[in-house]
C-alpha cells in the first residue's frame, strides 16, 4: 500500500510539472499553458506508463481525450484530474 501511495504523489507530481515543460506544445500548435495537450503515447511516457493503461482508461471514462487535427490529445488539466481521482490507500 506504501508503495501505491508514493506512485501516486510520484505521478501527480510529474503531470504538475508538465506544465512547466518548455518542449510541450498546445493542441492547437499554440504554446499557451492552458491549452496544453498530450497525445496518447505522449500521456503514457510523462505518466510512466503503458499506452494500454492509458487507453483503458480512455476506454472505462475515466479520462478524457478531444480530437483535434486528426488526432486525439488529452488535456494537461485533465490528466491532473485523472491522477489525483484516484483513491489513495489509508495510512497504517
Amino acid at each position: 500500500m506504501e508503495r501505491l501511495s508514493v506512485a501516486i504523489a510520484d505521478l501527480t507530481a510529474a503531470v504538475d510539472s508538465l506544465a512547466r515543460s518548455s518542449a510541450l506544445v498546445g493542441a492547437a500548435g499554440s504554446s499557451e499553458t492552458n491549452q496544453i495537450a498530450y497525445s496518447l503515447q505522449e500521456a503514457a511516457t510523462k505518466l510512466g506508463m503503458s499506452v494500454d493503461t492509458v487507453r483503458r482508461a480512455y476506454r472505462d471514462g475515466e479520462l478524457v481525450f478531444r480530437w483535434r487535427g486528426g488526432k486525439y490529445y488529452v488535456e494537461h488539466s485533465e490528466l491532473v484530474r485523472w491522477v489525483r481521482s484516484w483513491d489513495a490507500p489509508p495510512p497504517y
